[in-house]
């Protein structure tokens, strides 16, 4: 039958300028899709990020590839992604931004490389290709690491195009893709510690892919294939030259003990959908099939991933980070395997384009979800029922608050001291006027608060301590030791943050009851020095300055789930103007005071509070409340603020003066002045304040005044207008 189109000058005009503009379209689709998705993720942060920088920093500065200064330890997991954040660092363009610049320029490299790959090492058609692209700019895996401020899309892109400069090599040997193998390939090996067992796998997939040419193929690959691994030979020297150790001490602080198949479990478990099992299934045939049809590489990737995890030590890492090469592998193996499909007719066509569909309906529902967590992240942020959090509506409106510089609703709501993790940074900040690089800080979790003050730190997780991956106890069953306890604490320690079997020893330690006591209001695990002199409040304003100036200044911080942390930090620097800019003690009460004189406790004289009568629904009013000690006070007591309407209550619980005046250190007869700061919510009538004081779980009893049936003492009330 004639072509319908063959004698008809419009219609086959049409149909060349369909075909010229079809790619093009699809890739302004795939680039909107990207963007948008980039978008969602460009505010936050990985804790591990800021180790980098600090490690950044320290080189740029001179001192070397240290943490802490002086101690030559390699606390972290690719040497070339922190050599490209100390050149920022140098050229005055380093910190947050350049890392997210880098992955995201990493990341179109891998989009690049995902195509050729599936072109290539697959044989996938165009569209094929194009929809494996598609699947990766809609993958909330991929993208939230590339914008974590890790090295993992630099790694992705490097692996990817290592498979396809080797195939190139093999196939054709090309001088010019030798050379190109050679650079990719040694900044691949440079990248992660995993990088030489990806390399060793792609080398024998392209080397043994034509059993009849191996040794020609060999021979093409064999000069580049020497280059680069005497480059990682070279880094391997020059690491046991400069640290003492072959490999980087991460590797000791999170090895894994052994071979272990069930930490592949989120591959099939874990929050892992009917649909992501499916593409996993299909993907391991599709790679035995193109195996068996002369292509190795995939199938090797598959293998070497899978054996990969299941050596090393899960931990907290979400979003299934150490599986990244099979969503990447996988959607590639199966689309390139149904356009062998397609091809062909009857039930091979059918099971071709539902393959593809498959693909893309997994790539649609991984795009909606914001985290997926690890075992580790289950109990807490999964609330021990969701391994998956999705994207919500609020988180977008977070996440564009946070991009136009604005605080989002939720860190409004906080009061002026508990930020989350952030407040690790204010307990360091406020401890003591002693040097903070000449301070020390015991804790995990500890990025942020060692990249926004140059305090030293102790790592209770042991990535860059020496101390804690030595010690056999530790080791064995994560068992703290007096030794190790008080090789923490012999040192001048400003702050700690210690849990489970950290906290335990601290309790038993001599060191920890003849040197420090645990912080107002805290337990045992937060300590500080008994001898520690206060910094003066001009001290602490020009720490809290120097941190806000290292923050983004066109965006906000966003941590890993999406709490505004760079508003939080934001925040804290307001109130700390807020509460430094005067006096906590006043030689007299002011005449509007309200509720009445109570007694707390037989310690302290709550006089009275006092607060505008009426505010603006979402602006912010101060609540005043004055008090005076009645004797010397043992305790550090925490004023309690209920205030509360016909269906709202807002808590604005506060150390006293904003936390630089504490109980303990109030004088008899002084008037004692503490004020907090309420946001009035948008659908309150009134609020009416109840205050108090409270120590851990105890609350002061009043005695006076005007109560409640709890023993609040009763403040002003607020009206909304």
């Amino acid at each position: 039958m004639p072509n319908p189109t063959e004698h008809d000058p419009s219609q086959r005009g049409r149909s060349e300028r369909w075909t010229k503009l079809a790619p093009i379209a699809g890739l302004v689709v795939i680039a909107l899709a990207a963007i948008v998705h980039a978008l969602y993720y460009l505010p936050r942060t990985v804790d591990d990020m800021f180790i980098f920088l600090r490690y950044a920093e320290s080189i740029a500065a001179g001192d070397g590839v240290v943490y802490n200064p002086g101690e030559r330890v390699e606390g972290l997991s690719s040497p070339i992604w922190t050599l490209l954040l100390a050149l920022g660092e140098r050229l005055g363009i380093g910190g947050v931004s350049w890392s997210k610049t880098l992955g995201l320029t990493s990341f179109a490299g891998l989009m690049w490389g995902t195509h050729r790959f599936a072109r290539e090492v697959c044989a996938a058609s165009r569209l094929g290709s194009a929809l494996a692209i598609a699947a990766l700019a809609l993958n909330s895996y991929v993208m939230s690491w590339t914008l974590w401020g890790l090295e993992t899309p630099m790694h992705l892109a490097m692996l990817v195009w290592t498979a396809v400069l080797a195939w190139r090599v093999a196939e054709r040997g090309e001088r010019r893709d030798a050379i190109a193998l050679v650079v990719v390939g040694t900044v691949f090996v440079w990248g992660r510690p995993e990088s030489p067992l990806f390399l060793a796998l792609i080398g024998a997939g392209v080397a043994f892919s034509d059993w009849k040419a191996w040794r020609a193929r060999v021979r093409r690959c064999f000069v580049p294939a020497a280059t680069v691994t005497s480059a990682w030979v070279a880094m391997m020297i020059a690491r046991r030259l400069y640290f003492g150790l072959w490999l980087p001490h991460t590797h000791y602080a999170k090895q894994g003990h052994g071979f272990d198949v069930e930490r592949l479990g989120s591959l099939v478990v874990q929050g892992a959908s009917p649909l992501e099992v499916g593409v996993l299934a299909l993907g391991v045939v599709g790679g035995v099939w193109w195996a068996m049809r002369g292509r190795l590489t995939p199938i090797l990737i598959i293998v070497g991933n899978v054996f990969f995890v299941s050596v090393v030590r899960l931990d907290w890492m979400p979003n299934v980070r150490h599986f990244l090469p099979l969503t990447i592998v996988l959607p590639v193996v199966v689309l390139a395997a149904c356009d062998e499909l397609r091809r062909h007719a009857g039930w091979r066509r059918v099971a071709g384009i539902v393959g593809t569909l498959l693909v893309f309906g997994n790539a649609l529902m991984i795009a909606r979800i914001d985290s997926r967590f690890s075992p580790n992240d289950y109990r807490t942020h999964g609330g021990g029922e969701h391994w998956v959090r999705p994207k919500s509506a609020q988180a977008w409106t977070d996440t564009m608050d946070c991009l136009a510089g604005r605080t989002p609703e939720h860190v409004e709501a906080m009061n002026d001291f508990d930020h989350g993790m952030i407040t690790q940074l204010y307990r360091v900040l406020e401890a003591s006027a002693a040097p903070l690089d000449e301070s020390w800080y015991v804790a995990r979790d500890i990025g942020r608060v060692g990249w926004l003050s140059p305090v030293r730190v102790f790592d209770t997780d042991g990535l860059f301590t020496p101390a804690v991956v030595q010690s056999e106890r530790w080791q064995d069953g994560e068992v703290v030791d007096a030794e190790l306890i008080d090789t923490a604490l012999d040192r001048n320690v400003v702050a700690t943050e210690l849990f489970g079997t950290w906290m335990q020893a601290t309790m038993r330690s001599s060191i920890a009851r003849a040197r420090y006591r645990p912080m107002a209001g805290m337990g045992y695990g937060y300590l500080r020095r008994i001898d520690a002199e206060p910094p003066t409040p001009e001290q602490i304003l020009a720490r809290y300055e120097h941190a806000l100036a290292k923050m983004p200044s066109s965006y906000l911080l966003m941590t890993l789930y999406g709490e505004g942390v760079g508003a939080a930090l934001r925040r804290r620097v307001e109130a700390v103007r807020f509460h430094l800019a005067s006096s906590p003690t006043v030689d007299a009460l002011p005449d509007d005071l309200e509720g009445g004189v109570a007694v707390l406790d037989g310690d302290v004289e709550l006089l009275g509070c006092r607060a505008p009568r009426s505010v603006a629904r979402g602006d912010r009013f101060t609540l005043e409340c004055f008090f005076r000690a009645l004797r010397t006070v043992r305790r550090d007591y925490t004023v309690f603020v209920h205030l509360e309407g016909p269906d709202q209550r807002v808590v604005a619980d506060h150390p006293p003066a904003g936390g630089f005046h504490p109980t303990s250190t109030w004088a008899p007869g002084a008037i004692v002045r503490t004020a907090v700061r309420v946001r009035m919510p948008e659908d309150a009538t009134a609020l009416r304040a109840w205050v108090g004081l409270f120590v851990g779980s105890h609350r002061a009893r009043a005695v006076g005044g005007t109560l409640d049936a709890a023993g609040r003492v009763r403040g002003p009330e607020v009206r909304a207008r």
